[in-house]
């Protein structure tokens, strides 16, 4: 192939933004079906309130476990086409010695990632606006890795074809060497 296929990745992020959105508009009929009750049965239940107690809210008005099923196949499709990606990065770009390395560093930044949810999801209590905030990020995320395979790629490319080139005259005098060694020991 001719390098990493960015689109791929970058069609990934853009999935896993997808999939938040998804998660906000079942959050949004879950709230819904809340607001209904309260209006019907003259009560005041928040969000929040109903996973303290088992209440006639949560009998009667439940959303289905298979409305998650899109949200759940969208970010699995997304979350693949991302680690593809990363992967393929790691081991086109980096040296033998530093093929590990490049792992390492791709599953910290997936820490990283897990470290900001914590930090962020203090921001707001609101399950909407939390699953556009995620959106909302990962689209920067996209902004910003367009931007760097557009100033990467082309220097990407050129250390790929050198090292190749690099490793191929290697291999070449390895396998010079070997025969004038072999017709030595013939001699």
């Amino acid at each position: 192939s001719s390098g990493i296929n960015a689109e791929y990745g970058v069609s990934g992020m853009v999935l896993t933004a997808l999939s938040f959105v998804i998660a906000a508009i079942v959050q949004t009929q879950i709230e819904a079906r809340l607001d209904t009750y309260n209006t019907i049965h003259s009560t005041n239940y928040t969000f929040n309130e109903l996973h303290l107690e088992a209440n006639e809210f949560l009998r009667e008005n439940q959303v289905h476990r298979l409305a998650l099923i899109p949200q759940i196949f969208v970010l699995t499709c997304g979350e693949i086409m991302c680690s593809i990606t990363g992967l393929e990065f790691a081991y086109a770009y980096a040296p033998v010695s530093m093929k590990s390395v490049c792992q390492s560093l791709l599953l910290l930044s997936n820490s990283v990632g897990n470290f900001l949810v914590i930090i962020f999801k203090k921001a707001t209590s609101n399950y909407v606006e939390m699953f556009i905030m995620w959106a909302g990020l990962q689209m920067v995320g996209v902004v910003l890795i367009v931007v760097i395979c557009l100033v990467m790629q082309g220097p990407l490319e050129e250390f790929k074809a050198a090292a190749a080139a690099s490793a191929s005259r290697k291999y070449a005098t390895k396998m010079t060497g070997k025969e004038n060694h072999d017709s030595d020991e013939k001699s």
